[in-house]
């Protein structure tokens, strides 16, 4: 069964396990964050970490970073996207993004801007002119702080612009990296009911699982990424058959990981 651990316990847990963080590849924090990881919305932070320091390698994020690149679609008076524009030696970015995961304990933001000075941008959160708002009904992953950024002249030096050139892999890179966490965080679900032939069972497809991803980039070899999704959506359907068939949150969350298949198994038909 999941542990009820706030997000709060999950951001002081991973801080503390990652004081070393910058020399962790991706796979690693993955796999360590979904170790530690109390709930499905940690193991989407886990993953979600280590994807964006493999899509962004050369920068030193102070701890949790999100992608905010989505904007308001509303077919009524939609709020503005972020553009940048130029103001001397410095940046101008203004608008907002409408989703940015794990606001209550993000660190650093992401941000992609339009306009005359288009690109990605790194923002501490503590940046004059960055706000940040909570949306107290998420529509998924409950246990996730989920919000939106409003940004008013804040103003940037041009180091703050990122080097994108991963950027059109982040989507693959987050399945991979969400997988790999998803499968340390079922070795230690079924940890605790070891002596059952089921829970040994799972434990060895988790661990198989985990040993067929480590060091592997999925990138390129769109049948390899395949066959490794087949393996983690029959873990989680076994999981959500057995020891979790009674956890309402399990049930509510595991189309997390369900989510990802489709995409990833339409590059290969």
């Amino acid at each position: 069964m999941m542990e009820l651990a706030s997000e709060a316990a999950y951001a002081r847990a991973w801080r503390s396990l990652f004081t070393s963080r910058e020399q962790w590849q991706p796979y690693d924090l993955a796999k360590a964050g979904g170790a530690c990881a109390g709930n499905l919305a940690h193991v989407f932070i886990a993953g979600y970490q280590g994807a964006i320091r493999a899509t962004f390698p050369d920068v030193s994020f102070s701890g949790w970073a999100a992608f905010a690149v989505s904007e308001d679609r509303s077919a009524t008076n939609p709020l503005p996207g972020v553009t940048a524009q130029a103001a001397g030696d410095a940046l101008l970015l203004n608008g907002n993004k409408s989703w940015v995961a794990a606001v209550d304990h993000v660190d650093d933001l992401v941000v992609r801007a339009s306009g005359a000075a288009a690109g990605y941008y790194l923002i501490a959160r503590a940046t004059p002119g960055l706000s940040l708002e909570r949306n107290p009904a998420p529509s998924m992953l409950p246990s996730l702080s989920q919000g939106r950024a409003g940004l008013h002249d804040v103003r940037l030096v041009k180091s703050h612009k990122l080097d994108s050139a991963r950027v059109p892999g982040i989507a693959a890179t987050e399945a991979y990296c969400i997988y790999v966490a998803f499968a340390a965080f079922a070795v230690k679900l079924v940890t605790g009911a070891i002596t059952e032939v089921s829970s040994r069972e799972l434990a060895e497809m988790a661990l198989g699982l985990l040993d067929r991803a480590a060091g592997q980039d999925f990138a390129d070899d769109a049948e390899a990424m395949a066959d490794f999704d087949n393996g983690i959506q029959r873990l989680r359907q076994r999981l959500s058959e057995t020891i979790c068939c009674a956890d309402e949150n399990w049930l509510r969350d595991q189309k997390l990981i369900a989510m990802y298949s489709k995409s990833i198994q339409a590059r290969i038909a």
